[in-house]
């Protein structure tokens, strides 16, 4: 009677101990997250690779039938890259969150492009390691080109749309070029001087944009209020005019060149100086004394950046 007994309470205990097991995974949040998305056309040749911090971490190829495709990884943020047969150009979509115990569902990947005749060539200035040169459809990431020894790069068969050309390089100003291929059997030169990052006053290189401070001060006497006024504000802004010439003399196209000894030439003093007459009036405070301060503000990349009113 007592071994009887004595087994029961086993097998009780066994179930139990398998019960609180049993509760404790059921419980525990998977360590995983589910990434899907369609491509399409339905392909099954069209790969989807994901990638984070540069190694690829999965690889699979998306269903015969729908086009459809699922990959389970850990949490993170994560690049997917898709290439397709229907498409010359690769699809890259950047800062995909994948969360524990959630699907992220990425928008339809549409690989139907027309292949065009269209090229795309330029140069990159300067020259050097590290140095990549990507091509944006739509703001989207599509190739990635080679630069040459002389800097040159080049991407052929491209449909018509809007594009652009990022540039950057460690050390340098990233820098995009937006331009339009209208036709197919067009051909667009885009060349990109990429300025090089050095401690400069009233430069943010992180937004690519060039600021100045102008301070104007009340005059001693004023027909009226509002003529008072207006003399102060063109006082402060001819101030930011003149201290947004001196910042721009001390931005770097080169190690060996500055704004300043490149505007010896008449020709590019009068470039710099179209440049500058394109500001922006970022902000205008007025202080209790009646001063006025204000903010001016150019871009220093992009296409009316700097870097295009001193690219040959």
């Amino acid at each position: 009677m007592i071994l009887r007994i004595a087994r029961f309470t086993m097998r009780l205990n066994t179930i139990v101990v398998s019960g609180v097991v049993l509760l404790i995974f059921a419980c525990t949040p998977r360590q995983v997250g589910t990434l899907k998305g369609t491509v399409s056309p339905a392909e099954p040749r069209a790969q989807i690779t994901i990638v984070q911090n540069g190694t690829p971490v999965a690889s699979l190829n998306a269903a015969a039938v729908d086009g459809t495709f699922s990959a389970e990884v850990k949490p993170g943020v994560y690049t997917v890259m898709i290439t397709s047969p229907a498409s010359t150009l690769p699809v890259t979509i950047t800062d995909v969150m994948i969360k524990a115990g959630e699907i992220t569902l990425i928008p339809l990947v549409n690989m139907a492009v027309q292949n065009g005749k269209a090229i795309v060539t330029g140069r990159i200035t300067p020259v050097c390691p590290g140095t990549n040169v990507k091509l944006l459809c739509e703001g989207k990431e599509r190739a990635a080109a080679h630069i040459g020894a002389d800097g040159k790069y080049e991407f052929s068969e491209l449909p018509a749309g809007n594009y652009a050309i990022k540039a950057e390089a460690p050390g340098y100003a990233e820098d995009t070029s937006p331009l339009t291929i209208s036709s197919v059997d067009q051909t667009t030169e885009q060349n990109v001087l990429l300025l090089p990052i050095t401690a400069t006053a009233g430069v943010d290189w992180a937004s690519g944009k060039i600021r100045a401070t102008g301070h104007g001060l009340p005059p001693a006497q004023a027909a009226s209020s509002t003529v008072r006024r207006e003399m102060t504000k063109r006082a402060a802004l001819s101030d930011a005019r003149r201290n947004l010439l001196k910042i721009v003399e001390n931005i770097r196209i080169s190690s060996t060149l500055d704004i300043k000894k490149y505007m010896k030439d008449a020709n590019h003093a009068e470039r710099i100086q179209g440049f500058i007459r394109g500001y922006t009036v970022a902000s205008e405070t007025e202080r209790d004394d009646g001063s006025i301060d204000i903010i001016l503000e150019l871009p220093l990349t992009g296409p009316a950046g700097l870097s295009r009113f001193v690219t040959e």
